[in-house]
């Protein structure tokens, strides 16, 4: 299956879920993992690598990721794909072509390649997509070995390249599922049969919280009574910094002391060199904005995506940007707003009968996020019943595949 590094928690959640769903299979004997990027160092899977040990193995891509969004780099990254011939020549190519074949090897001698879910493949140009993320279903394809879609969420697909390649793509799929109705809808207007498009429920939700000696520090340190904090997660989109941000802080204040002791604010993504990165540096942005609340906390410790769990777990409610903060903490069992940036959020909270607990990004005011945060830790009760449900009818999809791929295997 592919996977993606430690820094971005949410992708780290999909990856970790359904590496546990298929470790929990009587009918999987070996999970190898196989990266979308190049592995540069040791932090780029030091979670997964603890985590998982021995249970799965872990291969680099053999695509030379370097600089994004120009020909030069597409052509670069379609040479392991394509052939040897510059790998005679360039000692980087080289590298790749080795990649390529231990990654060959690992898809060639499997029986069937899973997509981790996620919001895996859209496109706004070709080389993007067919050169760096679907090259291990190529592989697949090329060498006959099944490969299944398994809770993504796709599109949108932008012009006349990505609609065919995808619909090629995904017609060679011998399961697909997403998990929300906005995508099973892009993919029937590519063509494909409604029939053959399943839901199921975001990988994540199989993450399981692990409330570690690093979690309990997080809460002793800060004198956090479980239940009775709130969790915040942001995520800057476009141009909104400038007026979500002071409006979230205006939401925060509003709820704290009032309504919850505290406030945690926590960066779900995070690269531990650089503290100015994606979430960090915008989380730590708008805890200078309530920076005058002696109950306000920053945690700005990189905690794997079961430490999450456990931690937005423990909340009174978290209020998150990042999707994947939303879903740990459903799976952690508190109560949930969740902000809208993409119609992914808007799809993951319906399926879950939680529409009507989601925000929009660029229209949001204070006001509401405190009527939908009191609302939430009132009437979200019912929410973990449905939640084993789903698991339960994704989980029996998911097996009856698998049956069915080692029969085929025998």
């Amino acid at each position: 299956m592919n996977c993606t590094a430690d820094h971005n928690k949410g992708a780290s959640a999909i990856s970790w879920g359904l590496v546990n769903r298929l470790t929990r299979s009587e009918l999987v004997e070996r999970v190898t993992l196989v990266a979308k990027e190049t592995i540069d160092g040791e932090s780029d899977y030091r979670h997964t690598r603890e985590r998982f040990g021995d249970t799965v193995s872990l291969e680099a891509s053999p695509l030379v990721v370097r600089q994004r969004g120009s020909k030069a780099y597409s052509l670069r990254n379609a040479a392991p794909l394509l052939g040897p011939t510059l790998g005679t020549y360039l000692p980087a190519y080289r590298r790749s072509l080795a990649r390529r074949d231990r990654a060959a090897e690992a898809i060639a001698t499997s029986d069937v390649i899973f997509s981790r879910g996620g919001p895996f493949f859209s496109a706004s140009g070709p080389y993007h997509v067919g050169l760096r993320l679907a090259w291990p279903f190529l592989y697949a394809r090329q060498g006959g070995v099944p490969y299944a879609i398994v809770s993504e969420g796709v599109g949108p697909f932008d012009n006349r390249w990505a609609r065919g390649f995808h619909k090629w793509l995904f017609e060679g799929a011998s399961l697909i599922t997403v998990r929300d109705e906005l995508s099973r809808e892009r993919l029937a207007a590519l063509g494909l049969p409604p029939a053959r498009i399943q839901a199921m429920l975001d990988n994540a939700f199989w993450v399981a919280p692990s409330r570690t000696t690093r979690v309990d520090e997080i809460l002793s340190s800060r004198r956090l009574v479980p239940g009775r904090f709130l969790a915040v997660t942001v995520r800057i989109w476009g141009t909104t910094a400038s007026t979500y941000l002071p409006e979230l802080a205006r939401a925060i204040d509003k709820l704290v002391p009032a309504m919850f002791d505290d406030v945690v604010l926590v960066p779900n993504t995070f690269r531990p060199e650089n503290p100015g990165s994606h979430d960090r540096g915008s989380t730590r942005t708008l805890y200078e904005l309530i920076a005058h609340n002696p109950r306000a906390h920053l945690v700005d410790v990189d905690l794997t995506p079961e430490e999450l769990a456990a931690l937005y777990g423990l909340s009174g409610v978290t209020l998150g940007t990042r999707l994947h903060s939303v879903i740990l903490a459903l799976v952690g069992g508190a109560p949930v707003v969740a902000v809208s940036y993409l119609p992914k959020t808007n799809g993951v909270m319906s399926g879950l009968d939680l529409g009507e607990f989601v925000m929009g990004i660029h229209d949001f005011r204070h006001e509401r996020a405190v009527e939908l945060v009191r609302r939430a830790a009132v009437e979200q009760r019912h929410t973990s019943q449905l939640l084993d449900r789903r698991r339960r009818d994704s989980d029996e999809q998911l097996q009856r595949f698998l049956a069915s791929v080692a029969l085929t295997a025998r």
